[in-house]
Order: structure tokens, then C-alpha cells, then sequence
């Protein structure tokens, strides 16, 4: 069983890694962790490896031996110029910086908004994915069978959620 507080803390780390490092910390304790951080710049390789160096780096996040779940906005049919989705080099830095953390392996899906393999493709995802050594899963969202309803041992107001199945299922493997 996953933990409910686990799960929403490495979800809300890579959200923010995948919109391009993004985002600020609100917090009332000076010495409370990061979990957000802001990088402004040009190149969205070199702003999402900064993003990713002052969270703590990716060791902080993946351990020897994990599979990583990448989960970038893949959702429209469009050219990264169109800037709909999630940068594609943003995308291959948060993977090349999983597997230097020592990930076993690293997928990269999305439900799609337009066809997925379109998506994939016409983003430039799939293709930087693949070559930062990703398995890019092209995920059928109409299929009530793809998610696994993972029940949170300390939920409150969130006691379950339905969760990808095959994410779940390479992970376990």
C-alpha cells in the first residue's frame, strides 16, 4: 500500500521538475525541505537541471534500483514551439538525471487530450525520451482496465485514487 503523504510529495517534486522548474516555496519554517524553486531562464535544459540542483538533486528523490514514473504534459498535438506541452529537453534532463541517480528504469506517459501517438510524437517527447534511455508508454486512457484504484493507509480527505496500472505494475516487477 502506498502512502498517501509519500505519493503526494514525489508527485508535487516531479510536477514541478516537468513544468520546466517553475513554482516557489510557502512555507512559515525557514528550515523546511524544498520542494519547489523558482529558475528563470533561456534554455529549458539548463533551467530544469538547476531546478533539479537546488531541490537537493535527483539523489534526493530516486534511489539506486527505482522505477521512476515521468509524467510531462503530453496531452496536446502540437510542435514544442507551440509550447502546449511540457519542453522535450526538459523532459530528456529529468530522465538523464533519473538514471544518473540510479534508477532502474525510467517511463514517460500521459493521458492524452488529442491521439496519443500523435501527441508523443508532434511534441518531441517520445523521441528525447528515448534517447535519454526512457521507456515512453503510450497510454490508452479510454480503458477502464489501464487504472488500478490504490487505496492511501493514512489518508484523511483522499483515502484512494485511481492510479495507472501499468505504472504500478513495472514498478512492482
Amino acid at each position: 500500500m502506498i502512502d498517501r503523504r509519500d505519493f503526494i510529495k514525489g508527485a508535487a517534486a516531479g510536477g514541478i521538475l516537468m513544468g520546466g522548474g517553475m513554482g516557489t516555496l510557502f512555507s512559515a519554517q525557514d528550515d523546511a525541505p524544498k520542494l519547489l524553486s523558482i529558475i528563470e531562464g533561456e534554455d529549458p535544459r539548463k533551467i530544469a537541471l538547476a531546478a533539479i540542483d537546488a531541490l537537493g538533486g535527483m539523489k534526493k528523490f530516486v534511489k539506486a534500483g527505482d522505477v521512476v514514473l515521468v509524467k510531462p504534459n503530453i496531452g496536446w498535438d502540437r510542435v514544442p514551439e507551440q509550447a502546449a506541452n511540457t519542453n522535450p529537453m526538459v523532459v530528456a534532463a529529468v530522465v538523464e538525471e533519473c538514471k544518473k541517480a540510479g534508477a532502474k528504469e525510467v517511463l514517460v506517459l500521459d493521458r492524452t487530450c488529442n491521439d496519443a501517438r500523435m501527441c508523443y510524437r508532434k511534441s518531441g517527447i517520445e523521441d528525447a525520451a528515448n534517447k535519454a534511455g526512457a521507456n515512453v508508454v503510450l497510454f490508452d486512457a479510454g480503458r477502464q482496465s489501464n487504472y488500478k484504484l490504490v487505496k492511501f493507509a493514512k489518508g484523511k480527505e483522499v483515502t484512494q485514487w485511481p492510479i495507472v496500472k501499468q505504472a504500478l505494475d513495472e514498478a512492482a516487477a
